[in-house]
C-alpha cells in the first residue's frame, strides 16, 4: 500500500506571510487557520520542502523591492533619517551618527567643496610662479620639491 503524500500546497501561501508581514510559521498557521500545533510548526519550518518554499517567496518579494520604481535614492535618504530619529529616541548616539554620516556620503556632502588651484598648470609654471613669489618675499629660493618658505 501506497503512503499517502501530505498536501503542500499550502507552504507557498505561509512563506509569503512570513516574508512580507514577518511572522513566524505559527502566526502564518494560525491565520490559514490550519489545524497545526506549535510543535507540528518547529518540525515543518525544519524541513527542505518547507526553506525551499521561504527561499523562494523571500527572492520574489526582493526582486519586486529592487524593481519597485517609487523606491530612489531620496525614499532611501528618507528611511535612513527615520532609521537616524529612532536610534535618537533610543539613545543610541553612536549608531544614529552612523546612520547619519551614510545619508550625507549618499547625498555627497562628504566630498567637501575642494578646489585646486594646480589644475591645469604644469610643473614648470609652478617652478616659475613659485620663484616669482620668493623674490616678492625677499626669501632665499629652495631647490624645486621642498616646498614654499616658511
Amino acid at each position: 500500500m501506497a503512503v499517502k503524500e501530505p498536501d503542500l500546497s499550502w507552504y507557498s501561501k505561509a512563506a509569503e506571510l512570513i516574508v512580507r508581514n514577518g511572522m513566524s510559521l505559527k502566526q502564518a498557521v494560525m491565520e490559514m487557520e490550519l489545524p497545526l500545533t506549535g510543535a507540528d510548526c518547529e518540525k515543518i519550518a525544519k524541513r527542505r520542502g518547507f526553506q525551499d518554499a521561504l527561499r523562494a517567496a523571500q527572492h520574489r518579494y526582493n526582486l519586486e523591492v529592487a524593481n519597485d520604481p517609487l523606491r530612489t535614492k531620496e525614499s532611501l535618504i528618507g528611511l535612513l533619517m527615520l532609521l537616524a530619529q529612532k536610534l535618537i529616541n533610543d539613545a543610541e548616539y553612536d549608531k544614529a551618527s552612523d546612520v547619519l554620516i551614510k545619508a550625507a556620503r549618499i547625498q555627497g556632502w562628504d566630498k567637501g567643496d575642494s578646489i585646486n588651484v594646480f589644475a591645469n598648470l604644469t610643473s614648470e609654471q609652478i617652478t616659475a610662479e613659485r620663484k616669482k613669489l620668493e623674490a616678492q618675499l625677499n626669501v632665499e629660493p629652495k631647490p624645486p620639491g621642498t616646498g614654499l618658505a616658511n
